[in-house]
């Protein structure tokens, strides 16, 4: 496997690559948490950029594995109420 890591400064990114198989199947993989995990003893922060909360379990799938969750919403287009819905990760 071959993984492209681009450095900025004090910022690594790493794409997603090329998807073989089932998203969920991958999201749902002990590879994945290991993956995670031995990110996290590299790097203070680890930023993972989902598909939005009401499109796909991605980003449900990934939050579980996650310290934190950062929602991203555009000023005026949802009301707090349905906002602070989709912040609940079970």
């Amino acid at each position: 496997m071959r993984v492209l890591v681009k450095r900025h400064d004090r910022l690594t990114f790493m794409p997603r690559g090329q998807l073989s198989g089932s998203a969920l199947l991958m999201l749902t993989s002990p590879q994945l948490a290991s993956l995670l995990n031995a990110l996290r003893e590299q790097y203070q922060r680890i930023i993972i950029d989902t598909s939005a909360v009401n499109q796909a379990q991605d980003s449900q799938l990934i939050g579980r594995q996650s310290d934190g969750v950062l929602l991203v919403i555009q000023s005026g287009r949802l009301q707090n109420q349905r906002s602070s819905s989709r912040c609940w990760l079970p």
